[in-house]
């Protein structure tokens, strides 16, 4: 992690818990991705949930990034999350499988993405919306690397698998767009 990206994150929680929008347990607990296999709908549900978070921040980043680098990129996040959604709906109707949230994220997003978007809603535009933006969007990509590496090690459905495996060079190139972002500003 960057001391960038570190700051980001700690301006995330810290302004957070200022406004009481995230509680200290809350700040330290993030959803395992690693460990045992999940289920087929768990890492579809996990997968689709960080997955809004990155397009639902996409979405506000084209409308308040000065920056071309970050609108361009951000543009690319919202096709790209919207086909692997039409991906894991394909997948559903043939595999019958239905994607299933994790128990703390029954609304779509977990408390603390939910927290996330809204710093993303009401802060302010510029450059400081862009390390907010840059930051969020490194750390959601390393959580889907970390699950779909997972799944496509570990994975019961082969169809599932075939969607993880694809995601993995995107998500690595998504990386290093978005280090290089990072390290412009």
């Amino acid at each position: 992690m960057t001391l960038e990206t570190d700051l980001v994150r700690r301006r995330i929680l810290f302004t957070g818990l200022m406004f009481g929008l995230v509680t200290p347990a809350m700040a330290q607990s993030v959803p395992p991705v690693t460990g045992s296999p999940l289920s087929d709908d768990l890492y579809q549900g996990r997968a689709l949930s960080t997955g809004g978070l990155a397009l639902e921040t996409s979405r506000i980043a084209l409308a308040k990034s000065p920056s071309p680098a970050v609108r361009a990129f951000a543009q690319e996040e919202i096709n790209e999350q919207l086909a692997f959604r039409q991906a894991f709906a394909r997948a559903a109707a043939t595999t019958g499988s239905v994607p299933r949230l994790p128990a703390d994220q029954a609304a779509g997003l977990s408390a603390r993405d939910a927290t996330v978007l809204q710093l993303h809603q009401t802060g302010s535009a510029g450059t400081p919306f862009d390390k907010l933006y840059v930051g969020t969007q490194i750390d959601g990509h390393r959580e889907l690397r970390l699950l779909n590496q997972g799944y496509a090690a570990n994975g019961s459905d082969p169809t599932l698998a075939a969607i993880a495996t694809q995601a993995l060079p995107l998500i690595d190139r998504h990386l290093a767009i978005l280090q290089d972002i990072n390290n412009a500003s």
